[in-house]
């Protein structure tokens, strides 16, 4: 145990207990705290509100009562939630989380000093070894600082005024609704009844007030309004009224008072034609005894009608400057969003499949939409039989709904050639018939090596495709050409959807290519 002191305060001998593990024989009753005796001192006890040496916020704030350090060390280990609500229930203030861990090294004497620890009057404990031991004082000499604990007193003065002072010396504060709740054997009708007289008092003088500011507008309204508007306003020579609210004749009286005051000097010759009303010159301002204009104020007045003119012209420049600008910009925008317009225009429009006019190819406009768009193959005659015979349009629309499970994507299918550049930036796919001659109407200047019959250009800017029955060759020229070449089973038709998956596998794989390289934009 730390060294044990008959001159201790209540902060020392608690670490002395805790140190040598007898914080057991530390309890908290009511308004006090025991220690009970130990080898060598008797019991000791100290008001449960007794001041310790240790300040809070690290020796910034007040000091720690015996209550809440106690308090703390029985319950280190719990979690800090259910400490704050202990606290609570015991009706005292918690250790912050700043001073705990400090504190606790501390108390367990694992350091001399802290922080938050400060000088204090040691207390002298009566240590006679009987259960009714108490703190009784400071020790003699000392003078308190604030921080000594509260004695408890057991003998009865019989001076009131000793007797009252000793009961204050003792009181606790209570300072919220649950150390109230736990104050035993505490009633408060004595303050519902002195409150409740209170409140009485207040309200009979509350509405006294309000009864004679009552009867004090009444008498105002039944008061004469000319006597009401004489007593409120004084007269400046009769006339001019002064407002008591400004303290200042209204115009019209000044006005008034004036005009007859210059009629009665004009018959008498004493009139001055050159001032206003209010004093001031008619004229000019800076006008001499003879009428006569001051050359400096002149040229002051020059010079500030002059500045404010130049000020003038700025500010409709700077005007005009600004709405020039806003229409510039106005322009810009408008112009920008008919450029963005085009290109969605533009760029919204249907990608192109080029087909051979004729039966040159299996896949013609009889039968290529209901291929494109359902997989199902059928022989130009038969489709031809089942529109009854009609020539069908040279340029479809195809819904591809293959991969596509967000929207069908709208392709445009066609044997007329595009006649715009942009058109032809559109064409994604050509569907070949082996023949040569199919691209002789191609524009030479797109497709570099046409003329020569050479078509690497060509078949790197479009896909293209050569449609064939298994069961006949491919002629020799398709073989040497950058297309895919993609077979139909004449019987089985089951088959139909291999070659239909084929197709839009391998556009899409192109198309993606020409994207990355930035020459397709369309959504395909």
């Amino acid at each position: 145990m730390a060294t044990k002191s008959k001159r201790a305060g209540p902060l020392d001998l608690l670490r002395e207990y805790n140190c040598e593990k007898l914080l057991d024989r530390v309890t908290l009753k009511e308004h006090k705290v025991e220690f009970e005796p130990v080898e060598g001192r008797g019991k000791t006890t100290f008001d449960r509100k007794a001041k310790t040496a240790y300040r809070a916020r690290k020796g910034k704030g007040d000091p720690y009562t015996l209550d809440a350090v106690l308090l703390l060390l029985k319950n280190k280990d719990r979690p800090w939630k259910e400490y704050i609500e202990l606290t609570s229930q015991y009706g005292c203030a918690f250790i912050s989380r700043v001073d705990k861990k400090p504190l606790e090294e501390f108390l367990a004497g694992k350091v001399d000093t802290v922080d938050g620890l400060q000088g204090a009057p040691v207390v002298a404990a009566v240590e006679i070894g009987g259960e009714d031991d108490l703190v009784l004082a400071p020790a003699a000499g000392e003078a308190g600082d604030g921080l000594a604990p509260k004695p408890i007193s057991v003998e009865i003065p019989s001076d009131p005024a000793a007797l009252l002072a000793g009961v204050r010396g003792v009181e606790r504060n209570m300072v919220d609704h649950t150390s109230v709740m736990m104050c035993p054997v505490q009633t408060f009708d004595g303050y519902a009844k002195v409150a409740s007289a209170a409140i009485a008092e207040f309200r009979k003088v509350d509405e006294r007030r309000k009864k004679e500011a009552k009867s004090k507008d009444r008498q105002g309204k039944d008061a004469n309004p000319k006597e009401r508007r004489s007593s409120e306003a004084a007269t400046v020579s009769g006339r001019a009224k002064i407002n008591p609210k400004t303290g200042q004749a209204s115009t019209r009286d000044v006005r008034m008072q004036f005009e007859e005051e210059q009629y009665r000097k004009n018959r008498y010759g004493d009139a001055k034609l050159d001032i206003s009303e209010y004093g001031g010159g008619l004229g000019s301002a800076a006008a001499g005894e003879e009428g006569q204009i001051d050359p400096q104020a002149e040229a002051e007045l020059a010079a500030r009608n002059e500045l404010e003119e130049r000020r003038r012209l700025k500010m409709e420049a700077r005007a005009k400057d600004i709405e020039k600008k806003r229409a510039r910009e106005k322009e810009k925008k408008k112009a920008e969003h008919k450029k963005r317009r085009a290109e969605e225009k533009r760029y919204h429009k249907p990608p192109i499949v080029l087909m051979s006019p004729g039966f040159s190819c299996i896949i013609n406009k009889y039968n290529a939409k209901l291929f494109l768009e359902k997989g199902e193959f059928q022989h130009w005659e038969v489709a031809s039989e089942r529109i009854r015979g009609n020539r069908p349009n040279p340029t479809q629309s195809v819904n591809r709904v293959f991969n596509r499970s967000t929207a069908p994507v709208k392709y445009k299918i066609t044997e007329e050639l595009p006649k715009s550049p942009d058109d032809w930036k559109r064409v994604c796919a050509v569907l070949v018939t082996g023949k040569k001659w199919q691209f002789k109407q191609f524009p030479k200047d797109q497709f570099k090596g046409l003329a020569e019959s050479n078509f690497s250009n060509l078949f790197s800017k479009l896909c293209g495709f050569y449609f064939h029955y298994t069961s006949d060759p491919v002629p020799k020229d398709v073989q040497q050409w950058n297309v895919k070449r993609i077979g139909i089973d004449k019987n089985n038709r089951h088959k139909d959807t291999i070659a239909f998956r084929d197709f839009w596998t391998k556009l899409d794989e192109f198309l993606a290519e020409k994207r990355k390289r930035g020459d397709f934009e369309i959504a395909y």
